[in-house]
């Protein structure tokens, strides 16, 4: 899985309580995503790599607490 999709998977995943329908748009964004090949293969983010790290925190505690439950 690539940032790209992972980003759009996460953000997906953690608004799906406030908002089903931008929920299940962006999850099949993720999906589409999956066949999305950056130029080169470091796929470096210049200017994202920080939102990357934000969203892949939050998404593993989110994981995290709904195993919880």
């Amino acid at each position: 899985m690539h940032k790209l999709e992972f980003c759009l998977l996460a953000i997906g995943n953690l608004v799906k309580e406030k908002d089903k329908k931008l929920s299940k748009q962006l999850i099949q964004l993720a999906d589409e995503a999956h066949y999305y090949h950056p130029k080169d293969e470091h796929e470096e983010w210049i200017h994202s790599d920080v939102l990357y790290k934000e969203l892949f925190d939050e998404f593993e505690k989110f994981q995290k607490e709904k195993l919880i439950k």
